[in-house]
């Protein structure tokens, strides 16, 4: 997992988690836990002579795979005429009054031939709203351009090309023999931005991994199921606070009856938050708000004195515990820990401990789901959590502080 940060997080002791990527991964890059946003991709493969086609003069002809790439042999003489490009993208039909974006890796090894190479994304003409979308073209390490275009809008069913900003110098001869252009990861969705690259289909069961089991085949995997929450710009996980949440359901070694565990966020309080639940669960087993129904929670308050706080609940019968801190700063990231040690709960900000209470009771054993971004009975969460944690073990406050300096960079904390 890459974290932009200090060290490595505690491990010892961690039941659950999740991290997004926020701050690595984005719309075109996945991390190791964080596969990008359910997608499918209507163009299931490169691997294929007609997914990319020469024009005005110059042919492309596949030649095989290499280094990950498609490759193509050029051939011909390039002729400006009606267009200054020299290749194209697959046609690909969609709906009309839909939004899709697409994107294409591609490079070569005659650049020298051209005034311009994947200048300028990917150009989608003939229709009335063929300029719409954002166009876009970065360099990437290997010397090749991620081109893309996000969020165009056809105008009827007829199937469109995908004309790359590809400009030979006029009159330049291409050598079959010598002559190559590569192309990997082409992709059309159906999204207003393009999500990292996959061969056919993203399924919602298989983007966000849990921390404990860094493959996509252990049983817990299935539980993180994103079809319920939102995705921004960025193809990031957030929660919208009126439906959104992650059900990871009943899981009876989260009841932590002992009264020792941790519960570990990045959060981030919106300003704009000012209707929905009073008090949203951030990460809940049972309490729906901390303290009316058996179980426990990390819980926000939406205002406080005028301001967002948060806290950690629970409830065994008739008696609840609860631990608050006030007047936390909107629209920032805060790492935030609650611990409980069997005697005593503690609130952490920033890797500094700021609250305490004397716990008396234990959390009660329940049969409710564990729920990220909202509650059992909704207590929903209208804010980001890209990361998410929970121990079946005490977290020491050098502990809690080695967390945060991992995620103190990416998050400005």
């Amino acid at each position: 997992m890459a974290t932009n940060g200090g060290g490595k997080i505690i491990r010892d002791g961690l039941v659950f988690g999740y991290d997004s990527g926020y701050g690595v991964a984005n719309n075109s890059t996945p991390t190791k836990f964080y596969k990008g946003e359910p997608t499918t991709n209507l163009k299931s493969s490169t691997q294929t002579s007609g997914a990319i086609n020469g024009m005005q003069g110059v042919g492309l002809t596949y030649v095989g795979e290499e280094d990950g790439y498609s490759k193509y042999s050029m051939s011909g003489t390039f002729s400006a005429g009606t267009y200054p490009y020299c290749m194209y993208l697959s046609p690909q039909q969609c709906l009309a009054g839909m939004r899709y974006s697409t994107q294409v890796i591609i490079k070569t090894n005659v650049r020298d031939k051209f005034n311009y190479f994947g200048s300028n994304g990917v150009s989608y003409v003939n229709q009335p709203k063929n300029h719409e979308g954002v166009n876009s073209s970065t360099l990437l390490s290997d010397g090749s351009q991620l081109l893309q275009r996000q969020g165009f809008e056809y105008t009827s069913t007829t199937t469109q090309a995908g004309y790359l900003w590809t400009n030979p110098i006029n009159n330049t001869t291409f050598n079959p023999s010598t002559d190559f252009v590569y192309i990997k990861h082409f992709q059309i969705e159906q999204k207003i931005h393009c999500t990292p690259f996959v061969s056919d289909e993203r399924v919602a069961t298989k983007s966000l991994i849990d921390l404990t089991k860094p493959t996509d085949d252990f049983p817990i995997s299935s539980l993180i199921y994103v079809g319920d929450i939102s995705f921004d710009s960025t193809g990031q996980p957030t929660f919208d606070g009126t439906n959104d949440g992650i059900n990871l359901g009943d899981q009876s070694n989260f009841d932590f009856t002992n009264g020792i565990c941790s519960i570990e966020a990045i959060v981030k309080f919106p300003s704009t938050w000012t209707g929905g639940s009073q008090y949203p669960n951030l990460i809940s087993k049972g309490a729906s708000a901390g303290w009316d129904t058996n179980g426990w929670a990390l819980f926000g308050f939406r205002d406080w004195g005028g301001k967002k706080s948060w806290g950690f609940g629970m409830r065994n019968g008739s008696t609840n515990r609860i631990v608050s801190r006030n007047n936390v700063a909107e629209d920032v990231f805060w790492h935030i820990v609650a611990t409980l040690d069997g005697t005593t709960m503690r609130l952490y900000e920033n890797g500094v401990e700021v609250s305490t209470n004397t716990q008396t009771i234990n959390p009660a054993e329940n049969t409710t789901n564990v729920y990220i971004g909202r509650g059992p009975s909704s207590q929903y969460f209208p804010g980001d959590l890209p990361v998410s944690k929970i121990y079946s073990r005490t977290l020491s406050p050098k502990q809690i502080e080695q967390n945060y300096k991992v995620y103190k960079n990416r998050f400005d904390l």
